[in-house]
This record gives C-alpha cells, structure tokens and sequence, in this order.
C-alpha cells in the first residue's frame, strides 16, 4: 500500500468514526415521546402527545411516571420549568427489548410496545396554583404541564329557612326526645324482664341436660376417648350464669340508651323567640331579630352562638397524576375570606372526608353592631386542605367560594307604646 493510499484509508476511518460517535452522542435529540402512563395503545396511558393537551398534575403532589417514545429510554437530563419550586428528577430508563416484553411468553397485546421508556419523579408545591402552566423537559422534549387544584362553593343550607322547619318549638322538641327516651329504656327493662321469667322456668331443663351431657364427657376422657365441644358453647361442664345475674346485665345496658342529640340551629332558636331567618329572592338570608321583649340579650346571644348551616359542594379536580385532597389524612379547613357590612363574622368546620359541611354565626352582640338598626353584609369562604408531611404541615389554598354569602339583618319593630293624641287647639273667636 503506498502512502497516499494508506493516508486516505486513515481519512475514510476517521470520518466514519467521527461519523459513529457524532450519532451516539446525538441520539438523545432523536428522542420523541409519545405518551404518558402506558403505551400509546394501552389503557393505562394517561397522556398521548396527539391529544394536544397539557399533561394535569395535582398540587402538592410527588408522582413517579413513565414517558414512552423512540430512544427516551437513553435519555438522563429531566427537569421542570416554569412552575416555582417544582422539580423533577431521572428515576430509570427501560429499552423497547423489555417494554415490548420480548422472549417472554404471553407478553403481547396493547399493554406492551416496542418503544423505550423513561421512568420520572415529579414535585408540585403546595402553592402552585390552579391553572399555573409549566414544561416537563424530558431530554429534548417539552411536555406542557398545568397545575391543578379542588374547587369548592359554599351556599346557605336549606334548613336557615326558619318558616319550613318541624313544628314546635326546641323546647318541646327536646322534651319530647326524653319522654321517648325513657319509654325505649322502660321497654328495655321490660324485655329483661320477660327474658329473666323464661330463664327461671327454663332452668331446671337446662340443668339436666348439661349434667347429662358433662357426665358423658367425663366418662369419656376417663376411657382415654377424644372429645371435642362444638358449635361454640363451651363445656358442658362449665358453671352457667345465673338468671338474676342475667337480668342485673340485661337492665344495667338500658341506661346506655341515651337521648338523640338534636341539632338546634339559629333559625330555630330565632322563630322561638319571635324572629325569624327567611330567604329573599335574590338567595339573601334575612335575619329579623326578635325584639327586647320576646328576647333578652343573653337569649339572643346564646341563640346565635348556634349558628347557620352552611353547605360546601368540593369539585374534584381532573388530574393525570397525583391524586386528589381527599387522601387519607387530609383536612379541610375553612375560615371567613373576607366580609363586609361593618360585623365580624365566624366560620368553623373541619372535616377529613371529601364533603363538608360549615356553620357561620354572626357576632352574639348584635344589637351592639352597625347592622343593629338594619343593613346587609357577605361573607366569602375560604376553604384550605391540610395534609401532614415530614415535621411541618402543608397547606393547599383552594380558594374563595365561588358564591358570596349574603344576608339581611331586619331590626325588630319599634314598640312606640300607647300613642298620646295632642290637645287640638280652641278656636279663636273673631
């Protein structure tokens, strides 16, 4: 070989080297996803790259996923923009040759795919907010993220009505749950009563055949026989309670049947007094306080330390990842989010389920108010999810109720007394 055709071999080796390991290192960038959770054709994607839309993520949430698409299994560098303290991280990269499930037997169908995969671990805050707009880079690829979060309204609960609650006033109500209460506990002594008659006359029987049936035994473990007792009873052999001990038993469970609580609302408490809480037509809750006469002040304070219902509709969020603020351990919290009409308003209800209930009370002084002589007032209700994590608890705002809570504070009717008619003036005489 001589040496111009030795050096051209040298160029040709080179450039296909260069060639080769320019294709190497670019093979990254040729990676293209094309869906989320699963092969496109599975069930289980949650995302295709055809579907045109962001992929969903809960806030506050930490979810472990996998991207399929060519070559994304020899993809490394993950990362989330856009979303302040988010991130996401490389958890492990899985060829084609083993999502497609290759060499093994039975691995066919939608849920396998000859692509690779990336395995990702991603973080939304607490604080994102609903709506917020992020990208998923994976490797060359940017995945759109959207931040999403539970709603929830608030609304007056039917029952403020006060003119379509049961008759009788809380008084007799609650007189009538202890007279009911103490005939069930009468019928209950009745019944161990009854029980206590049959056991005396029932006894002897008994007696008997258990005498009979432990002698059976006895002569049996004497023989070196097997015995088992069945059906649950024990031995036959066993002393048997006696019936007055039973009885004692039996009557000391009816003091346990106690009175039903009843829910004894402001609405309730105001008609008993002579006011009322009415519904408006525009939704307003009217609240005409009873007058001085009907009510003292303490009355009326006690009785509006009872409260309004207030009902709260949560709507779960539509999420890819994540999973929702009704996991185990999760708290809603509500509180006033802001208000107006010149009183303070309260708020209190704390539930771990998924629907949750709240009950507003206005200031127990209210004759003492701005509102005391008439006006109206909102309320907004705030509504966060707390969940425990590590040392300190996170919090997820939900937001403002999406309806204002609005109400109308009536005065009494002024008692002006017995009227006193003015002397009419004489006539003059001309």
């Amino acid at each position: 070989m001589n040496i111009c055709s030795f050096s051209k071999s040298i160029a040709v080796t080179a450039a296909l080297v260069s060639a080769a390991a320019a294709l190497t290192l670019s093979s990254p960038t040729l990676a293209a996803w094309e869906s989320i959770g699963g092969c496109p054709s599975s069930s289980r994607a949650e995302l295709k790259a055809r579907d045109n839309r962001p992929l969903r993520l809960m806030a506050g949430s930490t979810s472990e996923f996998a991207v399929y698409g060519h070559l994304l299994d020899t993809v490394r560098n993950i990362s989330l923009s856009g979303i302040s303290g988010g991130s996401a991280s490389f958890v492990r990269g899985v060829s084609g040759f083993e999502n497609g499930g290759s060499g093994v037997v039975g691995r066919t169908g939608p849920d396998f795919c000859a692509l690779g995969s990336v395995g990702v671990k991603v973080t939304v805050p607490p604080t994102a907010t609903n709506g917020q707009r992020g990208t998923l880079l994976v490797g060359g690829e940017r995945i759109p993220v959207e931040v999403v979060v539970d709603s929830f309204s608030a609304r007056w609960d039917d029952r403020n009505d006060s003119a379509s609650l049961s008759p009788g006033s809380q008084e007799q109500i609650e007189a009538d749950e202890r007279a009911s209460t103490e005939t069930r506990q009468q019928n209950c002594r009745t019944f161990a009563e009854t029980r206590f008659q049959q056991c005396v006359a029932q006894r002897p029987a008994l007696l008997a055949e258990r005498a009979q049936a432990c002698a059976a035994l006895n002569a049996s473990r004497a023989g070196g026989g097997n015995s088992v007792v069945v059906g649950g009873h024990g031995s036959p052999c066993a002393t048997l309670r006696s019936c007055e001990e039973l009885r004692a038993s039996a009557i000391s469970s009816c003091a346990t049947v106690k009175p039903r609580a009843v829910v004894a609302r402001a609405p309730r408490c105001l008609r008993d007094l002579g006011g009322s809480s009415l519904f408006l037509a525009d939704g307003s809750l009217e609240i005409k306080l009873p007058s001085r006469e009907r009510a003292t002040d303490a009355q009326l304070q006690t009785c509006l330390a009872r409260g309004f219902d207030v009902a709260i509709d949560i709507t779960r969020a539509n999420f890819d990842f994540g999973g929702g603020q009704c996991a185990t351990g999760v708290r809603h919290l509500l509180d006033v989010g802001s208000q107006s009409g010149g009183v303070s308003t309260r708020v209190a209800g704390v539930s771990e389920a998924c629907f949750s209930d709240a009950v507003l009370t206005l200031p127990q002084n209210i004759r003492q108010t701005p509102l005391a002589n008439g006006g109206r007032g909102t309320v907004t209700v705030r509504h966060n999810a707390r969940r425990s994590s590590g040392s300190s608890p996170d919090f997820y705002s939900m937001g403002n109720a999406k309806t204002t809570l609005n109400y109308v504070i009536v005065p009494p009717p002024l008692n002006l007394g017995t009227p006193v008619l003015a002397t009419p003036p004489k006539l003059r005489a001309f």
